[in-house]
């Protein structure tokens, strides 16, 4: 029920979101609403074309701006959870937020929270074909991702581990890098 009542009035909540950047305790709540969303009612890229979220969201993630961390944690899980959409992946793809976002990692890397949700859009973005292969293949995110494989953090070694086992699957030259990381990490016990 609650859902319900949140999805007829989207519209307004991300209006709300990109029109009051300064305030950042409404910003952060409504993102979060938006990040929980999960009904298939919902046209996801039809709300981020509609609004020019990707423009936004690639600019309020690039870690020169300086945004204040609950913001971009809250725009990450946001984005975790339209990309699970292939087109809305793709929208994001050709707009280079799979570099945007390694370069939010190596900002951002002491906050695991914003790593884990991090790794969580690749996750996601590994599921789709049109995605899969631009972060394989035109990014660094599987090297961050083995790079990460040493962090303190078990969930976030446990995020790398599960997308670079997805990774291997499609990716032969991965899954031999993957192997080749595991041995390594073996024989250094």
């Amino acid at each position: 029920q609650e859902k319900k009542v949140v999805l007829s009035s989207i519209n307004e909540i991300v209006s709300i979101v990109k029109d009051c950047p300064h305030e950042e305790q409404i910003t952060v709540e409504l993102l979060g609403v938006l990040a929980e969303l999960n009904l298939p009612e919902i046209d996801f890229r039809q709300l981020v074309t509609e609004y020019n979220l990707v423009p936004w969201i690639s600019r309020n993630l690039a870690p020169a701006n300086k945004v204040a961390d609950d913001v971009v944690l809250e725009i990450v899980r946001f984005v975790g959870n339209v990309v699970r959409d292939e087109d809305c992946a793709q929208l994001f793809a050709n707009a280079g937020l799979p570099n945007t976002l390694i370069e939010l990692i190596t900002a951002k890397q002491e906050d695991d929270e914003i790593v884990l949700q991090i790794l969580y859009v690749f996750y996601q973005m590994i599921f789709h074909k049109c995605t899969r292969e631009l972060l394989i293949k035109q990014s660094q995110a599987p090297a961050y991702l083995i790079d990460l494989m040493h962090d303190k953090n078990t969930e976030v070694r446990r995020m790398c581990d599960t997308t670079l086992d997805i990774i291997s699957e499609y990716d032969e030259d991965w899954a031999t890098k993957s192997v080749s990381f595991f041995f390594q990490q073996f024989s250094s016990v």
